[in-house]
């Protein structure tokens, strides 16, 4: 393996955990891996995050509801999400920590947790998933002769536990059944495949 560096490393197999830089750096092994454009504006690939000053309020684990997710972000803060304001969201703009974003998720705070009420937020930033282009898990070797592997999926909060056991184990032959579909043999073509429906519920992130 050489690096953009120029170091040189040994390596029997590369496997590519690129997130949503998958596609470039799989340019780079001479394969096609689609992702979904991670700029589009309003697509599934995109979602507003704010981050709460430290707050009275404490939670210590993700919290998913139909019109707030809320994580523990450390130092007394929280993440917050509305998948359903996502429409507007766009990785080219900025976004007050006062504005009409992050005042809509802090109204929505008490409803889903308690001892928030005071809270405000700090920052307002436009998180870009990973989103294979047909909103499916890739997993596999592109070609049969690269010892090139990739792995990308929306799902790695989820899946990354399973993922990183089957993946070790194709690397030393015993190709999983669960994968099966997800090769990224499926986009071979070159053709641009439409755009995942945009994640606008619970579960669908």
């Amino acid at each position: 393996m050489i690096c953009a560096d120029g170091g040189r490393y040994p390596a029997d197999t590369v496997v590519s955990c690129a997130g949503r830089w998958t596609q470039k750096v799989a340019e780079l092994a001479g394969a096609y891996v689609p992702m979904a454009d991670p700029d589009l504006a309003g697509s599934a690939t995109v979602g507003f995050l704010a981050t709460t000053a430290p707050t009275a309020a404490r939670l210590a684990r993700v919290l998913t509801g139909p019109r707030l997710n809320v994580r523990p972000d450390g130092g007394g803060r929280l993440l917050l999400q509305a998948l359903d304001l996502d429409a507007s969201a766009d990785p080219a703009k900025p976004y007050a920590p006062d504005g009409e974003i992050a005042t809509d998720m802090l109204a929505r705070l008490p409803e889903v947790l308690n001892a928030a009420e005071g809270t405000v937020v700090e920052k307002v930033r436009v998180g870009q998933r990973a989103m294979p282009g047909d909103g499916f898990t890739v997993a596999g070797f592109p070609a049969s002769d690269v010892p090139f592997y990739v792995v990308a999926t929306h799902s790695g909060i989820t899946l990354a536990p399973l993922l990183g056991h089957l993946v070790a184990d194709e690397l030393y032959g015993h190709e999983s059944p669960l994968l099966k579909d997800f090769r990224p043999g499926r986009s071979t073509s070159g053709e641009v495949l439409p755009p995942p429906p945009p994640a606008r519920r619970p579960g669908e992130q």
